[in-house]
């Protein structure tokens, strides 16, 4: 068999994940980020949630406190935002539903989530993403005369070669967290909410060579 570029239909398909950002939503800010932006530590407040969302713990004390912001919603779900994605706080539901299916490439951190007057707020952890996929080897082109919502709009896409992948189910890509397909038919089968994906595939090639393919048994 040459040697090259694998067959298209053995190219894994990954999913970008993101969280709907619902107003009805629970959104809680970090304390200790809102410490440092009062002390002007503007720094210093970027890199909290860096660390956090990398898993780069060394140096913190935990729990991390969290609290309710009051210009948000009141509802619990699965995934809440921080305002600072993909910073984000999942559920034990969802917590427990990737521990006990084996998904590699994240972990999560002890937290304590207060709502609007204080009171805890129990059931939930920080999440953190500590596969790695690289970057990408081109960017997609887009007609900046059409609205950004229109399909369109894409007039060349870009370029993903998954030798840049560890092979984690979940990793990231600069800010974006992708998930393969195992991980994203995983949740929306539970029905983990607030959660929304979007296929790689629909903006970036996504490219590989068969000795790749053959040491992931893809």
């Amino acid at each position: 068999m040459k040697r090259g570029k694998t067959d298209k239909q053995c190219i894994p398909e990954f999913y970008d994940f993101t969280s709907r950002g619902y107003l009805t939503t629970v959104r809680a800010g970090s304390i200790l980020f809102d410490d440092a932006i009062n002390n002007h530590e503007y720094g210093l407040n970027r890199d909290i949630h860096d660390n956090m969302i990398v898993g780069q713990y060394e140096g913190y004390e935990f729990p991390i406190e969290f609290k309710q912001d009051k210009e948000y919603g009141s509802r619990l779900r699965d995934v809440l935002d921080t305002g600072y994605p993909p910073a984000y706080l999942i559920s034990d539901r969802f917590r427990d539903l990737l521990t006990e299916n084996n998904v590699t490439g994240w972990k999560t951190y002890p937290i304590r989530l207060y709502d609007k007057k204080g009171n805890p707020i129990n059931g939930y952890n920080g999440l953190s993403f500590t596969g790695e996929g690289g970057d990408f080897d081109a960017w997609p082109e887009y007609n900046e005369d059409i609205p950004w919502y229109e399909k369109d709009r894409l007039t060349k896409k870009g370029i993903y070669n998954i030798n840049n992948w560890d092979g984690s189910d979940i990793f990231m890509i600069r800010r974006a967290v992708l998930m393969t397909e195992r991980v994203m038919k995983l949740i929306k089968k539970n029905k983990i909410d607030a959660v929304y994906f979007e296929k790689l595939s629909d903006e970036y090639d996504i490219i590989g060579t068969e000795e790749y393919m053959q040491k992931h048994r893809l």
